[in-house]
């Protein structure tokens, strides 16, 4: 087991590193509904805002020129959605490609999978009877 830590700890952001700043930025604008954020380092480093259940994350995209621009990267993220099916519609209605459907998983839960344009993969998943 780990050292207990006093307080809490939560992940506050991401940070992906891509050579196209505002290709990815528009994939999770319209992929996790997010807002954007440009003060912090703008035009070469954007935040996307998400609500994470009122208690706020950053999904921070940053340019950097030695970073791979195209095959399936080591980064997989998985995000909590109210219902996968809304979301798969969501993704078809704005041209985003989906590598898995929505599909029902034996311990209650649903999810689909897709890649950002980098190719990092993200799984949007939900519980299952919790629509």
């Amino acid at each position: 087991g780990g050292r207990c830590m006093s307080g809490t700890v939560e992940l506050h952001g991401i940070e992906l590193l891509t050579r196209d700043v505002e290709r990815l930025v528009g994939f999770y604008q319209k992929v996790l509904h997010a807002g954007r954020e440009d003060s912090h380092g703008g035009p070469d480093r954007v935040e996307l805002l998400l609500p994470n259940g009122g208690k706020g994350a950053n999904l921070t995209i940053t340019r950097n020129p030695q970073a791979p621009d195209d095959g399936e990267r080591a980064i997989c993220m998985e995000i909590w959605v109210d219902d996968v099916d809304r979301e798969y519609e969501w993704l078809l209605e704005n041209q985003i490609t989906v590598s898995r459907p929505p599909a029902s998983l034996p311990w209650g839960f649903r999810y689909l999978g897709l890649y950002d344009p980098d190719g990092n993969h993200i799984s949007l998943v939900s519980k299952l009877g919790e629509k």
